[in-house]
């Protein structure tokens, strides 16, 4: 008598599944299975991919997980741990492609959602930078990853700058975990960023942003204050035409247009301001539009109100004129008389001639008195 195997034609049951219904009529552990099928190809791969889920908690954190941890489950050798981070290796190329990402953001948030599932129950501290060109088409994605679980080293900013330039990269956006920390930055990643922020701006290239992310939380930098800080600080520091952008430029790219009452953001929270398309970013191009439109808002505010005030001045007369209310008329008369004897009488704050007229304040001098007043504002704060 022939005896048949209990489990004969499983994986086969297991194929037709996934192509009548896709991933989602496996299981997790049916997951598993089908990839552990790739190297192991006649023992029963159920019972070791059961141990797997019961050991890494999840599919993604198999994925991510190292040879040694792979390893020390009975049932794996190095040719199926070798699959595995194979696998666990191009689920991660795909998910911060170029081909993938290219999409088109327009919000930060939107960068972040894509980024978070990827870099979420990691393992090992990784950093990834994207480089966006004027576009918004994803140019170059990059990773620098560390076998640590408590540090990174921070990747080569003139290699990254490079790689930006020689793909015509405008902007870049940075993003690392925190295996088992929290979502808050190190003194060390706030080193990184305002060196990375500054270098890159010298360069006429604009950082977006730089993501913590954990496992459910994430920290924002930009959101923080902390990219427009280090941006006002080495703007009051220098002389402005060091950057290819003015200052009245900067406070558009690299300060929140829409600021969030916290820069941390849940996984939840990132997804539903980004199906919101929440504080589209301003490109260089919309900055330097939006700057134009700022110098003639300034200037026709300053023509509006003198020609409102003349308006309403004529408005004033004509209408106690129309009343034909003498006492009214002689009263503004007379006060119109005293303001041009007080004027007359007061004695000129400087030798200049009295018909010598002071030039009329612009936009640029403006947002420059503004910046040098915060800067003012700074130094009293820290000898206080």
């Amino acid at each position: 008598m022939r005896l048949t195997h209990p489990n004969k034609g499983h994986r086969q049951r297991l194929r037709n599944r996934f192509n009548n219904g896709g991933l989602s009529a496996l299981q997790d552990y049916e997951i598993l299975e089908m990839l552990l099928n790739q190297s192991v190809m006649y023992a029963d791969t159920q019972t070791t991919a059961k141990k797997l889920l019961l050991k890494f908690g999840n599919l993604r954190s198999v994925l991510n997980a190292t040879e040694k941890e792979l390893l020390s489950i009975s049932g794996i050798g190095a040719n199926t741990a070798t699959t595995l981070r194979f696998f666990g290796a191009c689920y991660l190329y795909l998910s911060t492609n170029a081909d993938t990402l290219g999409a088109g953001f327009v919000t930060r948030v939107q960068i972040a959602d894509h980024l978070f599932a990827p870099l979420a129950g990691r393992g090992s501290e990784s950093v990834f930078f994207i480089c966006i060109n004027e576009k918004f088409k994803i140019v170059y994605t990059g990773e620098v990853t560390q076998n640590k679980s408590d540090s990174v080293t921070p990747p080569s900013l003139k290699e990254i700058f490079s790689i930006a330039i020689k793909m015509g990269a405008v902007y870049i956006y940075f993003a690392h975990n925190h295996p088992a920390g929290i979502a808050f930055p190190s003194k060390a990643d706030m080193e990184f960023t305002s060196t990375a922020t500054v270098a890159a701006l010298q360069l006429g290239l604009v950082v977006l942003d730089h993501l913590i992310v954990t496992d459910i939380d994430s920290y924002s930098f930009f959101y923080d204050g902390k990219i427009g800080g280090a941006v006002r600080d080495f703007s009051l520091a220098t002389k402005i035409d060091s950057v290819p952008f003015s200052r009245g430029e900067l406070s558009f790219l690299f300060f929140p247009q829409n600021p969030l009452p916290s820069a941390n953001l849940s996984k939840n929270r990132i997804k539903i301001l980004a199906a919101e398309n929440f504080d589209p970013i301003i490109t260089v191009k919309k900055a330097a539009d939006l700057y134009v439109l700022a110098k003639d808002s300034f200037a026709n505010k300053k023509t509006e109100i003198k020609e409102k005030d003349i308006i309403q001045k004529v408005a004033t007369i004509s209408e106690v004129s129309t009343n034909n209310d003498s006492a009214e008329v002689k009263k503004i008369s007379d006060q119109v008389s005293a303001l041009e004897e007080e004027r007359e009488e007061k004695p000129l704050v400087n030798t200049q001639e009295a018909n010598e007229k002071q030039p009329e304040e612009d936009y640029d001098t403006y947002v420059a008195r503004l910046w040098k007043k915060l800067q003012n504002k700074q130094k009293t704060a820290k000898r206080g």
